[in-house]
């Protein structure tokens, strides 16, 4: 996420990167959909996110693709506005 110098709509400053993990097991078999959720605090103002994922490296003994390199799939990037609760 960036912060936007005012009225230039130059980006200026990354913020500080959230970072989002997941408790899936290595060794689960067949598709795996997960969604994964971040928050920022709020008032934030926000024009431009970066989202930046890894895959999980070499697949593991008893894995169909066993010493395979992982792949990684991203299907959508949702960004929902909330609002500030008084």
């Amino acid at each position: 996420m960036i912060a936007e110098s005012p009225g230039t709509g130059v980006a200026s400053t990354w913020s500080t990167p959230i970072t989002v993990t997941h408790d899936v097991p290595v060794d689960r078999d067949g598709v795996v959909v997960h969604t994964f959720a971040a928050s920022v605090a709020l008032p934030t103002t926000v024009r431009f996110i970066r989202v930046s994922a890894r895959a999980g490296g070499v697949l593991p003994v008893g894995h169909p693709g066993a010493g395979q390199p992982a792949w990684l799939f991203a299907d959508e990037v949702i960004v929902r506005a909330r609002r500030a609760t008084p």
